[in-house]
């Protein structure tokens, strides 16, 4: 009874390599056909094959003169002949070699009698598989110079492996190219309409309240005086946060990350947002406690920011908000806690799941598009960290995040 082929030493590292190449199970490419087309005709078999030999099966990346696309390792001539990398293996009458006599697909189609297998193996010396040629009837005419040239064929097909390989790695990075120059694209659109709104808004009321008789119309003019601070305050937290997006480079990536105490960033985002926290009464409690933390600074800040200015926006006069940080296990958590409106089920559920804009109006009227949330969800995962949600309706909400960080030494 046949006998399977023996492991080769470096297997695991040899089906590393195979699989990395992202090969198995695609379509391929039409020049491997090619390649078995001309290496059927110049050997006259009828059947030629790329072959790469898998964990449980040997795979034809190109399969001229059958139809299967696979058969099981068990069975697999080439399964053996990887093991002598160097050389080609030749069987010049399978039902005469007592490893393949009674192999099925020896005995019942494709009735292979002729085998010859040359490695394919990669630029890190590991056989990858076998460029092989197969006859049904027995042959004894294949000499030196067959062997080298089936060789070469081997080399080709590794060549060309390794060129759809990196077709394929700049393929995507083209698309990956592409998608981000559209969420860019898409970004600055969604930033430069709610800042065009914001101006428009200020350039409006300033021509309404240079109409106004201040002794006459006092509350009038106090009224037009907090529209005009509110949409000051919110084209400065637009350009905070285009600013932000633009020095930290395209979306999706972290810039240089540096050891920084966590309530630098928090004191440079309620910096920011005390003035709007001001106009609405709102108090901003700083508990963040002393913390090293490696991260891009101008990612983080705007982060808070937004989080900070959100919380702004959902709470109610005379409310506060609570910046609180902890410390677990080398991690920590930064969270903002209002004790605004809240959010049911179903906007929490759309707040956790959104990965763009969208936004409630906020308790004075507030408007908003949801790119401060996109923007700090993107920040976050470029430092491998994600945003979290929790609210009750009528309660509050906090947003928190949470990243590597080494306790300050106060002593």
């Amino acid at each position: 009874m046949h006998k399977p082929a023996d492991l080769p030493d470096d297997e695991l590292q040899r089906l590393q390599t195979l699989h990395d190449l992202g090969i198995l199970d695609t379509e391929g490419d039409e020049i491997f056909d090619n390649l078995t087309r001309f290496a059927s005709d110049l050997f006259g078999t009828p059947i030629a094959l790329v072959s790469l030999v898998d964990e449980n099966r040997q795979w034809f990346l190109s399969h001229h003169g059958i139809d299967a696309t696979e058969t099981p390792r068990s069975q697999s001539f080439c399964a053996h002949s990887i093991l002598d990398r160097n050389n080609v293996m030749v069987i010049p009458d399978a039902t005469r070699d007592k490893r393949f006599s009674d192999n099925p697909l020896v005995t019942d189609n494709p009735g292979i009698r002729f085998y010859a297998g040359a490695p394919i193996v990669s630029d890190d010396g590991l056989p990858l598989g076998t460029f092989c040629i197969i006859d049904t009837s027995p042959r004894d005419d294949f000499d030196e110079a067959d062997h080298e040239k089936l060789k070469h064929f081997a080399r080709m097909a590794m060549r060309e492996i390794q060129l759809w390989k990196a077709r394929r790695e700049t393929e995507q990075k083209l698309e990956h190219l592409q998608d981000s120059q559209e969420e860019q694209s898409r970004i600055l659109t969604l930033l430069g309409h709610d800042m065009k709104g914001s101006f428009n808004a200020i350039i409006g009321f300033c021509g309404l309240l240079s109409r106004i008789d201040p002794a006459a119309n006092p509350d009038k003019l106090r009224e037009y005086v907090e529209i005009i601070g509110s949409a000051s305050h919110r084209a400065h937290q637009l350009m905070e946060n285009l600013m932000s997006w633009a020095r930290s480079g395209t979306s999706g990536h972290a810039g240089e990350q540096v050891a920084t105490d966590i309530r630098i960033p928090v004191m440079g985002a309620i910096s920011t947002i005390r003035p709007a926290a001001d106009i609405k009464s709102v108090a901003i409690i700083d508990r963040t406690t002393a913390c090293i933390v490696h991260i891009d600074p101008v990612q983080i800040e705007a982060v808070i920011r937004n989080l900070i200015g959100n919380a702004v926006k959902f709470s109610h006069s005379g409310g506060s908000i609570e910046i609180v940080t902890s410390v677990s296990d080398g991690r920590l958590t930064l969270s903002v806690r209002d004790q605004g409106v809240g959010m049911d089920r179903r906007t929490l559920e759309r707040i956790r799941n959104a990965a763009t804009g969208g936004s409630a109006t906020g308790t004075a009227g507030e408007k908003g598009s949801g790119i401060g949330l996109m923007l700090s969800r993107d920040f976050l995962s470029a430092h491998d960290a994600v945003l979290q949600v929790d609210s009750i309706p009528g309660k509050g909400s906090t947003f928190s995040f949470t990243v590597p960080c080494e306790p300050r030494d106060e002593s």
